[in-house]
């Protein structure tokens, strides 16, 4: 695709809000109640709030679901789930639902709720209040005094968003909870632009062919699937099973934002297969995996089964948090693909984007994609304590950088740094950064625990560095052209020629 046909493409946003209530009675009559009584025609002018409507609709004794225009919902006796993408407000449904709720399903408590959503590519262009959690925070608040906000995973990079209830331990009755409930959902992106193809109308005329071709079909069994294939692209589908369990899978497919979300409710044990299976089908460079279970459920180890996957095949583990409600657990973690850095193409500009990195105790952390980096896990540092300096791995600490040709090193700094840059005065005509120009020795470190701390040693055998600690000159070659990543290859290519004949 070109750039400029790259430009004309309209963005969609796939990352879903996603809506779950559960209500209860404490009527004797509460057999009675059941949320399906509430009459269609209700419920589409429901979602005319939400900015959505009905296009598929399928059920069976214990579910109604519905495929939307945007999304999916789903209907039982006493749960209400609503999923929309776009730029639908699910939040504004709130009001009408609960008077529709006891109006109709006999319905005057809630027993829980659960609103979450991964945070949105472009924000933006959403709409009031689901600009920012902040706003749906705040309304949240104005029905539920007892609901408590998180943010799962980094602020400053993928996160996701969670708003349940969180009474006081007084105000908790000792019926609620009791019936099993579990939830997996894997939120991806940057998925396989081969296999997105195949949700576009070019490549499938119809939504039965996209589910086949794709092995949707394949990856819970039994499950009746009732599957909507969009013009010119996007795919929605839901499965229900004859237990009312239900799996829903939404696919965002245009390559400068696909999206695809999956979400089941099955009971199992252990979740491992069937996440290996959603991961073999779509192929994602990134993905956000979220489980919950309540002590009920015969997945409550589930979270703590997700706790030791540190890696899944390909796609290593970045981040995981575990939280423990009053009857539930949730383990959120987070896994970036390791293949997608060894398979692409040779750039002439280092395209990390980290300023520095941490290494874990379970991978290399640091994602270079730098040239040299040809294997799995990172060259540079191996996660290796020796290759380390202050327990700071240096593999990705640079004097400035670069994404692609624009520069975004800090016009200044806020504190000025001990440690400086030691060059001989004997080193001139060094190499300039490829995108700012600057000379390698008028660039001064960002932070202050970097390669550029290094003070080069008369002995042949060693480098020293300015915090005492030592590198030996076999290591420190082995990870110059990764730290210098403000210049081109060839050009650190260069620099690293210079260095080793000045230090030979």
């Amino acid at each position: 695709m070109s750039d400029s046909d790259s430009e004309n493409v309209q963005f969609f946003e796939g990352v879903e809000k996603l809506l779950e209530i559960w209500f209860a009675s404490t009527d004797l009559d509460s057999k009675q109640c059941d949320l399906r009584k509430i009459p269609r025609h209700k419920l589409e002018s429901l979602l005319k709030i939400v900015r959505c409507e009905i296009i598929s609709f399928t059920r069976n004794e214990q579910v109604d679901a519905y495929v939307l225009s945007e999304s999916s919902m789903f209907v039982s006796k006493r749960r209400f789930i609503l999923k929309t993408c776009g730029t639908t407000t699910p939040l504004l449904c709130l009001k009408p639902l609960l008077l529709l709720a006891e109006q109709f399903a006999g319905y005057v408590d809630i027993e829980n709720v659960f609103y979450s959503r991964k945070n949105f590519k472009r924000p933006e262009l959403q709409m009031t209040p689901h600009q920012t959690f902040e706003q749906e925070v705040a309304l949240l608040d104005t029905y539920f005094p007892d609901g408590a906000a998180y943010c799962l995973g980094p602020v400053n990079r993928d996160c996701w968003y969670l708003y349940t209830l969180n009474p006081p331990p007084m105000l908790v009755d000792s019926c609620t909870g009791t019936e099993p409930d579990q939830t997996l959902e894997i939120l991806m992106t940057h998925l396989d632009p081969d296999i997105m193809a195949l949700f576009s109308r070019e490549e499938c005329r119809s939504a039965a062919e996209a589910t086949q071709k794709s092995g949707i079909d394949k990856l819970i069994p039994n499950m009746v699937i009732d599957d909507y294939l969009f013009d010119p692209c996007g795919y929605s589908m839901n499965g229900v099973s004859k237990t009312g369990c239900y799996m829903t899978i939404h696919i965002t497919p245009e390559p400068e934002f696909s999206y695809v979300s999956f979400e089941t409710n099955i009971a199992a044990s252990s979740y491992r297969e069937l996440i290996s299976r959603v991961l073999d089908t779509f192929q994602p460079g990134n993905f956000v995996i979220t489980v919950f279970a309540n002590q009920n459920s015969v997945a409550v180890e589930a979270p703590r089964e997700v706790q030791r996957l540190h890696s899944l095949g390909d796609w290593a583990r970045r981040d995981i948090q575990h939280c423990r409600f009053k009857y539930y657990d949730l383990t959120c973690a987070f896994y970036t693909s390791q293949l997608s850095k060894l398979t692409q193409a040779p750039t002439t500009e280092c395209t990390a984007s980290n300023i520095h990195c941490y290494t874990t105790t379970d991978t290399c952390s640091c994602s270079n994609q730098h040239e040299g980096l040809s294997q799995n896990p990172c060259q540079s540092c191996k996660n290796d304590k020796n290759t380390l300096v202050n327990e700071v791995c240096v593999s990705n600490t640079s004097y400035c950088i670069t994404h692609g040709t624009q520069c975004i090193r800090p016009a200044s700094h806020e504190h000025e740094l001990q440690n400086q840059l030691t060059l001989s005065q004997s080193q001139v005509n060094l190499p300039k950064c490829s995108s700012c120009q600057q000379s390698f020795e008028d660039i001064k470190p960002i932070r202050s625990r970097c390669y550029s701390n290094l003070t080069m040693s008369n002995s042949n055998s060693a480098t020293s560095f300015n915090n005492g600690s030592t590198m030996r000159n076999s290591q420190l070659s082995r990870l110059f052209l990764c730290n210098l990543c403000v210049f081109s290859s060839t050009q650190a290519k260069l620099l690293f020629s210079w260095w080793r004949n000045k230090i030979s």
